[in-house]
């Protein structure tokens, strides 16, 4: 599933069809992959900041999925 979403949503953003579909598909991916993945809360010193800077960069990903799909839904 996770591969079809990337590709399609992908594709998607890529074409110019349905940009903010392909878009929103993506940075729910995303959310739902850096949550689970990026769970610094639950890490030591030095790993808590490796966890950290990665679980903000997908963050900063996000933001630009949602910056698309607003620009690309009108």
């Amino acid at each position: 599933m996770t591969i079809v979403v990337e590709l399609g949503g992908s594709l998607l953003v890529l074409s110019g069809y349905a940009v903010w579909l392909g878009a929103g598909a993506l940075g729910c991916l995303t959310a739902v992959a850096m949550l689970r993945a990026d769970s610094f809360w639950d890490k030591s010193s030095k790993d808590r900041f490796t966890q950290a800077n990665t679980f903000f960069e997908h963050l900063g990903l996000i933001a630009g999925f949602v910056l698309i799909a607003f620009i690309y839904a009108r």
